[in-house]
């Protein structure tokens, strides 16, 4: 009932939910994660996460 009447709360949660599967379930993450453990492996001695977090 909180969400039919708080249309900012429906678009808040919306919104937020939006953002998690983008970060968290879209083959391009996955892709990216994928990507950055190859050239963590390859680059054993480099700092690879500076990289990963941007």
């Amino acid at each position: 009932m909180q969400l039919l009447a708080n249309p900012g709360l429906r678009r808040t949660m919306g919104e937020n939910g939006h953002q998690h599967v983008k970060q968290n379930f879209l083959l391009t993450r996955h892709l990216k994660d994928y990507l950055f453990l190859m050239l963590s492996l390859d680059h054993p001695d480099e700092d690879i996460v500076q990289f990963y977090e941007n």
